[in-house]
Formats: C-alpha cells, structure tokens, sequence
C-alpha cells in the first residue's frame, strides 16, 4: 500500500474518531442542559409524603443531637423536632455536638445518659458512632436520623429506625451538570466535602464522577476538610487555589 493511500486512511479513522468525541462531548452538555431545565422548570404543590400514621404516644422524650450548634441546618432540624415534641406533648432537649468528634461523642454520651424514648441525630454521621448508637439500641432508645446515613429510610446495620435525607448522589449530579450547562462543557470543579460523613462522600464522589464523564471539563481538585472548621480553613484553601488556578478564578 502506498505511503499516500496510509496517509488518507490514517486521516480518515482520525476524523472519525474526533467527530465521535465531538459528538459524545456534546451529548453530555446537551444531557446536562436538559437535567437542569427538568429541575427548574415550573413546580409542585402535591404532596409525596405520608398522608396518615399511627396515633401519638404520650408522655414521651426525646433528645436532638446536633452537630454543631452554629451549623443553620443541623441547628434548624432539632428545632423542628423540638416544635413536633411541643404539639405532641412531649419533653424535648437538644445537646450540641460543636462539630467535632470528640464533642459529638459526649453529646451522645449525654443524650443516652438522659434515658429519653428517642434520639435525633441533625447531621451525626452513624457510621462514625456506630458503638454509641448500639449502646442506645440497646437500652430501648429509638434513633432517627437526619442526614446521618447516605440514602433515606431505614438502617438497621447502624441501628437507625430511619433516615431522613434527599437523594445525594442525584443531587450532586444535577449540581455538577449545572456547572456543565453554563460552561457550555468546559466546567473546571474543586469538590470540598468532609470524607468522615457517608452522605458528603456519597455526594462529592457524585459531583467527581460527572464532571469526569464531560470530556472537555477538568477536575482540578477533591479536598477533605472538617465541616465544624470550613469557616477557619476556607479562605485558607481559596488562597491555594487562586494560586495554583488562576484562569477560571
């Protein structure tokens, strides 16, 4: 075969293949669009949620475990659960984790040792105090939680009655194709998460994977810091990445 016919060939297959990942390039801008137009468009007044239950008991305690009082969400949970103890009739205490482990522990410790029918967890990772939750288990104590597990419903592996919490993975996806979409495929994604909590892993490794999948999107960083310190280490880390990328900041 001559040197000519190799070189058409050659230029040949290269185009094909180029216009294939032009084409699957586009297909995930073009997914990612119209993941974000569904999710924006128009709303719902239907209700998906329980509409009947069993009647309450009365005479019942309970304590909301938060993981850090300064946290709006996990401080927002326990007072809603401390507003449903007060129409129900029911004692209700909150104890502050102030977001570190060792302070989680001793909120949990001090939730057990108050005896009370249940304990919620506002943003307690399960897993992480697994040895208390069974200790709570044990002595009659039911544990609900909220955001304490990956998924919603019930986890009876780390002694959760159930888990209150949005679909994660698909949550992260939407918010890593909505940086698809206005980039029009050409996002550049730091993922911050707290790799100790399921939930923040399940998410950040949702965002990771999506923005891989965009082929002319970059991942340029997937960083683990303590929740209970973002407000100390944040200006710390935009600094870095200032540095270190200064195109798209």
């Amino acid at each position: 075969m001559s040197h000519y016919k190799c070189s058409i060939i050659v230029a040949i297959v290269a185009s094909t293949f180029l216009g294939m990942g032009s084409a699957i390039a586009q297909s995930a801008v073009d997914e990612a669009i119209a993941a974000v137009e569904a999710a924006t468009t128009g709303g719902t007044e239907t209700w998906f949620g329980p509409s009947d239950g069993p009647p309450p008991v009365s005479g019942q305690s309970i304590v909301c475990v938060e993981y850090l009082a300064q946290d709006i969400t996990a401080a927002t949970w326990c007072r809603g659960a401390t507003e449903a103890a007060e129409r129900l009739g029911w004692r209700s205490t909150t104890v502050d984790g102030q977001g570190t482990a060792d302070g989680i522990r001793r909120a949990l410790q001090q939730a057990i040792a108050l005896n009370p029918n249940g304990i919620v967890l506002a943003s307690v990772d399960a897993q992480s105090n697994i040895g208390l939750l069974q200790e709570a288990t044990e002595v009659g104590i039911k544990l609900v939680g909220i955001h304490s597990v990956a998924g919603p419903g019930p986890a009876p592996e780390v002694h959760l009655f159930t888990n209150i919490t949005y679909d994660p993975v698909g949550q992260a996806t939407l918010a890593a194709q909505y940086a698809i979409a206005h980039s029009n495929g050409t996002a550049q994604m730091i993922v911050v998460t707290d790799t100790q909590y399921a939930i923040a892993r399940a998410k950040a490794d949702a965002a990771q994977a999506t923005i891989e999948a965009c082929e002319n999107c970059k991942m340029l960083e997937y960083v683990s810091t303590p929740a209970g310190s973002t407000n100390q280490n944040m200006p710390g880390l935009f600094t870095s990445w200032i540095q270190k990328y200064p195109d798209p900041f």
